[in-house]
């Protein structure tokens, strides 16, 4: 779904050997462009992974915690769009 096309661009991007320094709306388009998406579902992916959190009843959630900041990252570049 949707948080698995994320990981998959922001792996994309740690792939390559070069550095490239860009503003929050700039890598913010560059991800849009590639996931084929608008900037809404991005500012609410946080509050939608604790939610599927609470409603699959997942106690154990230091197994998500990488998931979660993924999550919380992409919320906060979708706020620029």
């Amino acid at each position: 779904g949707f948080l698995r096309r994320v990981v998959d661009y922001l792996r994309g991007r740690m792939k390559g050997q070069q550095v490239r320094q860009e503003s929050p709306p700039v890598f913010l388009q560059s991800m849009l462009r590639e996931l084929m998406v608008d900037s809404k579902p991005l500012r609410f992916c946080s509050e939608r992974l604790k939610s599927l959190i609470l409603t699959l009843q997942i106690v154990d959630t230091a197994e998500f915690a990488p998931l979660v900041v993924i999550s919380d990252f992409t919320t906060v570049i979708g706020t620029y769009g």
